[in-house]
């Protein structure tokens, strides 16, 4: 029988109003073929343009109105930052996906550093009325009059100094008071270490009353101070420090064992701003049907020092993906084992069967179903229908006339009346006898035989080729045979072996 197919289901709607969409439409497989049939090989979708008139630039692509600037404050002396959102972009499914540029920043760096930035929608072009590439952010520095006043490090004042610690110890002691910098400078912006305000956060003295007595193994002995460490910085403005360590344990070893203060090697050179290269495109976030994808880069060096802001460009590139049509493969499917058929005969050999079909057929991009449609299997358990046979040999023929009047032989037969079948005893023994004759075993020999000759034994021919077999199955049998070629004379040993 051969395959047919159901009638073709109505268009989909078109995928987009204007510049060009698509349309789609199914058909399935309503009887498949069986039996050596001829198969489907017609198409089960078809795919069609629609709505291939221009778009106009509104249709195309739309954003939002830039939202207002942010920055150039206190908190933020160095730049500002304004956005906008993608509204509607025409014949494309990552119109349907497109998140707002809020959600977007919110999984990538900020901002952090003075540059003109731009986060753009790139990717799928918009039917021909236009291409939606708008920049979706911008990030500008702050006017010069701003930046100016904070171009140099703006020095801050300390606290008052704390009220010396108690004496560590009654004699060789020490004590220790420190200060801290005010949390903002005097204009508003953050407080910036300088070289000018290099004097020490902490001091310490003895204190105690002199050297103590002896015993002194009971006080806590320390370290003369290290040499003061390099500069965590190479320019600019670091910090550095120096050590000492617990010689003998005691009373009085409560004091600080590291101290820091503010160090410059040399003044910082300006330096440029440069990117970091494109990060791998994240996952698409569907997997048909059109869905979108995201890469991002970063400012691997923030300008310093009147170095070159960061040009503006992309930050944040968007990419259409998985734009096939989502269709699913259907493989194809048996149907569960029907039960097992009587046997067909209640005596062995005999055999059973059970059946199955395909359930499920395959579409065009589906794996059709494999394996047996009958499944076959001997019955076990029932006596055989044949019955064992025992063989069955005939009576001897009588004893023919002697071959000669001198030392000649004479002979019988009997042959097989009903071959053995299945496990039935087999034949045995000769279907022919031989035995000497004028004279026969211990008579003399008879007169006008002249003068006996010497005693010549019997002698056999070679065995012939073994004949078919009786039987094409079960048990069978099959005979060879040979002949007398030379009796005995003359009293010699007859011949005593089977012929047959």
């Amino acid at each position: 029988r051969n395959c047919k197919l159901a009638a073709w289901q109505s268009w989909t709607e078109c995928s987009s109003p204007c510049g060009g969409g698509w349309r789609t439409r199914l058909r399935e497989i309503a009887d498949g073929s069986r039996y050596g049939g001829k198969p489907c090989a017609d198409a089960l979708l078809e795919t069609a343009p629609c709505h291939i008139q221009h778009c106009s630039s509104e249709e195309a692509c739309r954003v939002s109105s830039w939202q207002d600037w942010v920055g150039c404050d206190a908190v933020d002396w160095r730049q500002k930052i304004r956005l906008r959102s993608v509204l509607h972009v025409a014949g494309h499914p990552l119109a349907q996906e497109m998140r707002s540029v809020e959600d977007l920043l919110q999984t990538t760096q900020g901002v952090t550093q003075p540059a003109h930035l731009t986060l753009r929608a790139v990717g799928a072009a918009a039917p021909p009325g236009g291409r939606c590439d708008f920049s979706l952010l911008e990030v500008a520095p702050c006017p010069p009059t701003l930046s100016a006043a904070v171009t140099e490090p703006v020095s801050c004042d300390f606290t008052v100094w704390t009220d010396w610690s108690t004496c560590s110890a009654p004699c060789e002691g020490q004590r220790w008071r420190g200060r801290s910098l005010q949390s903002t400078a005097a204009n508003g912006m953050p407080c910036l270490l300088t070289t000018t305000a290099a004097q020490a956060l902490s001091e310490v003295e003895p204190c105690g009353g002199g050297m103590c007595p002896e015993p002194a193994a009971a006080a806590c002995k320390l370290s003369a101070w290290s040499n003061w460490g390099q500069c965590s910085r190479t320019c600019g403005l670091g910090a550095t420090t120096r050590s000492r360590s617990v010689v003998r344990a005691g009373a009085g070893c409560a004091v600080p064992l590291v101290f820091a203060k503010p160090c410059k090697v040399v003044s910082c050179a300006a330096s440029d701003c440069r990117w970091t290269t494109w990060g791998t495109w994240g996952v698409c976030s569907r997997s048909c049907g059109g869905g979108m994808q995201y890469r991002a880069r970063a400012i691997a060096v923030s300008p310093t020092l009147g170095g070159r802001p960061c040009s503006t460009t992309s930050k944040l590139e968007v990419s259409p993906c998985a734009v096939q049509h989502c269709i699913q493969c259907v493989n194809g499917a048996w149907s569960p084992w029907g039960p097992w058929s009587a046997c067909t005969a209640s005596c062995l050999p005999a055999y059973r069967v059970r059946h199955r079909s395909v359930e499920k057929h395959a579409n065009n991009c589906g794996v059709p179903a494999t394996g047996l449609e009958d499944d076959f299997s001997i019955c076990t358990g029932l006596k055989s229908c044949y019955h064992s046979i025992d063989c069955l040999l005939s009576d001897w023929s009588q004893w023919s006339t002697c071959s000669s009047k001198c030392a000649g032989v004479r002979q019988r037969h009997r042959h097989i009346l009903q071959q053995p079948a299945q496990d039935g005893r087999p034949c045995s023994g000769d279907l022919e006898s031989v035995v000497p004759c004028s004279p026969a075993p211990g008579e003399a020999s008879p007169q006008g035989c002249g003068i006996v000759a010497a005693p010549r034994p019997c002698q056999l021919s070679v065995w012939g080729p073994w004949g078919d077999c009786s039987s094409t199955c079960g048990h069978g049998h099959r005979l060879r045979a040979r002949s007398i070629l030379t009796p005995s004379t003359n009293g010699g040993e007859p011949c005593n072996d089977t012929l047959r």
